[in-house]
């Protein structure tokens, strides 16, 4: 059940438009500018709140100027005194939020963005859109804010069984109107004094993402608020409204009902959306702590230190009970910080370890963190020109251990800017390995790492009742890594951005999940980006640029790629690799592939030959590190685009060595649009085409060249000048958006 009710900013409204006393209200107090350093305004109205530092701009029609005016508030508050240049002179609007270098010609542009990052604070948002009336300063003119953007209040109510739901905090929230546009922009015209019209861009999805200590519970009241485009949408539109929180997913399809919805300027629709158990996926529920366990002599709270020494006299390296303890590091550098976390937090009082200001502690030398325990969250901290810690017996520079579970690292970065590349190719550090269940990277960024290891490694561990269904994830961080280490002629093995799994768990269910992530220059391993190792893991809507390296499900079964892209932009660049994948059961499904070279190995789609086809029991190391026969794979609904290859079959057969082609596997739906070799059936020493129970349905493909390869679709009244439109700007948007979301925030 979806309700809808159409307010005006907090107040019930008719059908008539809002009037100035629904608006929020701005007071200029100017002395003469002149002659003081700073003219101040005061601003009070029907906002929330405005927050500490908070900016609003002026644009001015005399100069055409864009400055900013900002608060001096240190606490949030209803009325804020801003600072603004000297001299400023009228006529001019206000307008928030300010937008510094938005200016072209004579007009200022703002955005809806598509991706928001809502708070209690800031009208609803930090991406809504008000613009004053014009005004002259000194005249103590009082002037309106209008809100030129619709307002959507999203609310989450709770109908499941026994209201399973409740209380956990939405983490991300996504709101989709099928079919229609609802982000936009909106321009100042500093010439005429003008305000131009509010315009609808390319997306149908917004996405509001909530950071660490700004989430909400699942209550039935709080909101998240979207700002879109002013539409009207008919009885039986569809909308989709998805929301992530913690170990649950919700997705709720829906259609407006009879009478349709009005997304006006200046209003809020609200929509309680009704969630039932049918919406929700869960994951595996927490490990259970023994109930024995005494609690610490720390209470809950904050606690504060500046020091390695006061950190561990907080007794954190014991095996007891801090939940809902707070300990924040105050900013500084810190080097050789290294410190174990036994103690444990709870669902909902988790122990937090976290910078005093996100980015403003850094860790350097051989520091590390390891956390063998539930429920805790490290945020913030910056690891910057890290050295080796082999010394030490360690290869992180955080460890979630094999008895970790339920805890997160967010907003954390690692940073090699400042240290030379280690070319010994035996120091093999990681800097975020997890070996435990339900644990989360979330919002890092991995900066040009330079020394072996992954970045990332989630590795089953070595205790059977914790190598399965793992279901760690990473999602929203951003990667780099041009450095390259050499192991003679070729880059060393062991250098991947993330790898999951170990070849001798491969044939485990993981359950692990990479989403949302962005490569940029991830070259170092040359062969793999990301190495996936283990079975039923789900990879997607990743962006990929410029990277020498394939996306490679290595080994395991009932994988998922889907929805990533992988794109060359730099068309200097002879190897920027595509999805290459062994074993059986994997779905490889519509995944944008856009300008890739190769057309081989590092092929667009490279489906390869193996050496073994045995049964998923196996226990052989040698067979499981081995390369294991493709069968009963999925090629659905991907599109690959102005590539120098579409599908390659068969890589790396081998006459005496890898000799099993691919099987039965179907491909459906795929378009290859203007590549030179749609189907490169790779083919060595004399070696036969076969059709090998391969069924090919729905596919599309133009531009075939005379070369090396096998038209095995048999589609010729399709493949030539095929009739396909590309949705340009939705690719733009989505690798746009997945860019602007990845890595830290501070």
């Amino acid at each position: 059940m979806l309700v809808l009710s159409v307010l005006a900013l907090s107040c019930a409204k008719t059908g008539r438009e809002p009037d100035d006393t629904l608006k929020a209200k701005i007071t200029l107090k100017a002395q003469n500018p002149g002659l003081t350093l700073v003219t101040r305004t005061s601003c009070s109205g029907l906002t929330p709140y405005w927050s500490p530092e908070e900016k609003i701009g002026v644009c001015q029609l005399s100069d055409n100027s864009n400055v900013q005016f900002t608060s001096d508030n240190t606490a949030p508050a209803t009325t804020a005194s801003f600072n603004g240049p000297e001299g400023q002179t009228g006529p001019c609007f206000a307008y928030y939020p300010y937008k510094a270098g938005a200016r072209s010609g004579n007009s200022v542009t703002l955005n809806i963005s598509p991706v928001q990052y809502p708070g209690a604070s800031s009208f609803d948002g930090n991406s809504d859109l008000l613009l004053s009336s014009s005004f002259n300063f000194g005249n103590g003119a009082s002037l309106f804010f209008n809100r030129l953007t619709a307002v959507a209040k999203v609310i989450l109510r709770d109908n499941t069984t026994g209201h399973a739901i409740t209380g956990h905090e939405v983490e991300r929230l996504s709101l989709s109107f099928i079919g229609v546009n609802v982000a936009g922009d909106v321009s100042l015209n500093g010439e005429n004094g003008t305000i131009g019209e509010l315009g609808a861009s390319a997306s149908g999805t917004v996405e509001a993402v909530h950071a660490e200590g700004k989430r909400y519970a699942i209550d039935g009241t709080s909101a998240t608020y979207f700002n879109l485009y002013p539409v009207s949408l008919p009885a039986d539109a569809q909308i989709r409204i998805e929301a992530w929180a913690g170990n649950l997913h919700v997705c709720k399809d829906t259609v407006v009902p009879a009478g349709g919805l009005n997304l006006r300027s200046g209003y809020v629709s609200t929509l309680l959306v009704d969630i039932a158990d049918a919406n929700v996926t869960y994951e595996a529920k927490a490990i259970t702590l023994n109930a024995d366990k005494s609690p610490s002599a720390l209470p809950a709270g904050t606690v504060t230190v500046n020091s390695l020494t006061q950190f561990k006299g907080l007794g954190l390296a014991s095996s007891s009970s801090k939940a809902g303890t707070v300990v924040v590091i105050k900013d500084g550098t810190y080097p050789d910080f290294q410190a174990y976390i036994n103690a444990y937090g709870t669902e909902s009082k988790p122990l937090v370890i976290r910078a005093e200001t996100p980015g403003g502690v850094t860790f350097t030398g051989s520091s590390y963190l390891n956390v063998n325990s539930a429920w805790v969250k490290v945020i913030g901290i910056n690891f910057s020109s890290p050295t080796s810690t082999s010394a030490l017996g360690q290869n992180y520079r955080i460890c979630l251990a094999s008895g970790s579970s339920h805890c997160v690292v967010s907003q954390c970065q690692f940073d090699y800017s400042g240290v030379a590349t280690n070319t010994n190719i035996s120091d093999n550090i990681t800097d975020i390995r997890i070996y435990g269940i339900q644990n989360r990277v979330e919002f890092c960024s991995f900066l040009d790492k330079k020394c072996m290891g992954p970045q990332i490694q989630i590795q089953p561990s070595d205790t059977p009742a914790l190598s399965e269904h793992m279901r760690d994830s990473v999602v929203y961080c951003y990667f780099t890594r041009p450095t390259v280490i050499m192991d003679g002629s070729e880059a060393a093995n062991g250098q991947e951005s993330i790898l999951l799994g170990l070849s001798r768990f491969s044939q485990k269910d993981e359950d692990c999940y990479v989403a949302r992530n962005y490569f940029y220059k991830s070259d170092a391993e040359h062969s793999e980006v990301i190495s996936v190792k283990g079975c039923s893991n789900i990879v997607e809507e990743n962006f990929f640029k410029d990277c020498y390296g394939n996306l490679s499900l290595r080994h395991g079964k009932f994988n998922t790629v889907r929805r990533n892209f992988l794109v060359r932009t730099d068309s200097s660049l002879d190897k920027v690799n595509g999805i290459c994948f062994y074993d059986s059961d994997n779905t490889i499904e519509q995944n944008y592939l856009y300008n890739l070279p190769d057309k081989t190995w590092f092929a667009p789609i490279s489906v390869l030959s193996g050496k073994y086809a045995p049964a998923r029991t196996e226990t052989d190391t040698e067979i499981l590190k081995s390369f294991w026969q493709v069968k009963n794979c999925l090629i659905k609904d991907n599109i690959i685009r102005n590539c120098n290859a579409g599908i390659t079959l068969n890589v790396g057969w081998s006459s005496g060595w890898r000799t099993l082609h691919p099987i039965n596997c179907t491909f459906t739906g795929n378009v290859v649009y203007n590549t030179a070799f749609p189907i490169y059936y790779y083919v060595i020493d004399g070696d036969s085409q076969t059709t090998d129970g391969h069924t090919w349905t729905g596919n599309m493909y133009s531009v075939v060249t005379t070369g090396f390869h096998y038209d095995v679709w048999g589609q010729a009244a399709t493949k030539n000048n095929i009739n396909y439109t590309f949705p340009d700007s939705d690719y733009e948007a989505a690798m746009n958006r997945i860019s602007s979301q990845a890595g830290v925030r501070w």
